[in-house]
């Protein structure tokens, strides 16, 4: 009996020492995965801050756009060449000429207000613009709801993908000086290049 007694206290310390070695062990690899999550943790509040500041950096940009914009009485214009989705943001008011296309719209949408005199060196630009990468620089009239004639300044760009094709096209629209309107617009001056 003496002898199952000791076998038994001879298994019962092993399983405390293994019981005791895994526990170990376990709590080794606890304390590791712990440190790990807490240092990704720490990294993950880092780069939600600097999130944070890059969106609040854009938002302050933005804002500095839309202000610029509105006082020097510009719009700001997009063409998503491939889907044809044209959008066009900025002062609405009334001396700018008309009113802004709702999102969405194609370029012949926005090509409607132009002087029929213009629409073709307009078109031309644009595509010139497209295939070549040219820079975007014209003058032309716009023929508002009133029928009265107003000239615009458009400046811009298109923006190539990877491969080399152009995805989309943009810049910003201002009314030209009221004294060269007026004397452009008594003289029916063609529109020009820039």
């Amino acid at each position: 009996m003496l002898w199952w007694a000791t076998e038994v206290a001879s298994l019962a310390l092993v399983l405390t020492a293994a019981t005791l070695f895994w526990t170990l062990r376990l709590q080794r690899l606890v304390r590791e995965r712990t440190a790990e999550l807490e240092s990704k943790n720490r990294e993950l509040e880092r780069e939600s801050a600097d999130r944070r500041l890059a969106l609040q950096a854009v938002q302050i940009s933005d804002n500095r756009l839309r202000m610029a914009t509105e006082a020097g009485q510009l719009r700001t214009w997009h063409w998503d060449i491939a889907s044809d989705r044209f959008e066009i943001a900025g002062e609405r008011a009334a001396e700018l000429g008309p009113g802004l296309p709702s999102a969405a719209v194609g370029m012949d949408r926005f090509l409607q207000p132009i002087h029929t005199e213009d629409i073709d060196l307009v078109r031309e630009v644009l595509t010139r613009a497209i295939q070549t990468g040219e820079p975007i620089g014209i003058e032309f009239r716009v023929v508002l709801p009133d029928a009265t004639i107003r000239w615009k300044v458009v400046r811009g760009c298109a923006v190539r993908d990877a491969n080399g094709r152009h995805l989309i096209a943009g810049g910003c629209r201002a009314r030209r000086h009221r004294s060269r309107s007026a004397r452009a617009g008594a003289g029916g001056q063609r529109g020009a290049v820039l």
